[in-house]
């Protein structure tokens, strides 16, 4: 029992890393490659798997394991509202957010359930065109990192759970727009400090971060990332 108690941390932990790094699809060939029974973890972990793969049916199906196991689900309400949203059905989303909060209310999942509650009144308003948004404030800065190797320069942006419609970017050889579309819009424009690569560019998301990788158009080193 010891040494199946070991294997299934040790599991849980390679996993995580690689939903950490957005290697997904990795992830779930990993979990599939055992035999053992499935954690709690692991079957929140597949289901993240799919939900960030922008499968929310095949990740929904995997959160049902965990219902019919009879587990705590309060740790899968969140991301079974997310599944849902993804999906558009704004009711059965706000449901699980609202069980979500019930068992740990935070800012994020408040946030959540007045996405839902603005849906599903524009949605059953005939007047809905009529209505009158508020627009919140966007944020023009964020905490971010970057890193670089004689042919590339990547800029990690510290938001955290970003759906992929909700992100946007848009390279130019000097330049890099983002744009998330959250409770809390993010715009964000940055001046490189020399020339990339726009067709060879590309971003990942993962749970915790938004990450850039873009191709040097001169190989070698940059002193800084953006002009002064």
């Amino acid at each position: 029992m010891e040494i199946e108690s070991d294997f299934s941390h040790c599991l849980e932990y390679s996993v995580t890393e690689l939903i950490d790094r957005g290697l997904y699809k990795d992830a779930l060939k990993l979990i599939d490659s055992t035999h053992h029974e499935k954690t709690p973890q692991i079957i929140l972990n597949e289901a993240r798997c799919y939900f960030y793969l922008k499968k929310s049916l095949h990740a929904l199906e995997v959160l049902k394991q965990a219902e019919e196991k009879g587990w705590d689900l309060n740790p899968f309400f969140d991301l079974k509202g997310k599944c849902l949203y993804q999906l558009h059905e704004w009711e059965r989303a706000l449901s699980a957010f609202e069980a979500a909060a019930e068992a740990l209310s935070s800012p994020s999942i408040r946030q959540w359930i007045t996405r839902c509650q603005a849906h599903i009144v524009v949605e059953n308003n005939p007047e809905s065109e009529h209505i009158i948004h508020f627009e919140p404030p966007i944020i023009i800065d964020v905490r971010r990192e970057w890193y670089q190797t004689s042919l590339t320069v990547a800029v990690v942006i510290y938001v955290r759970e970003v759906l992929e419609t909700d992100l946007k970017v848009q390279y130019s050889p000097k330049h890099v727009d983002i744009d998330i579309s959250q409770a809390k819009p993010i715009s964000l424009h940055l001046s490189l400090s020399k020339e990339i690569v726009p067709e060879q560019s590309s971003s990942y998301i993962t749970p915790s971060k938004i990450e850039l990788k873009m191709k040097k158009a001169v190989p070698g080193t940059w002193s800084h990332f953006e002009e002064d």
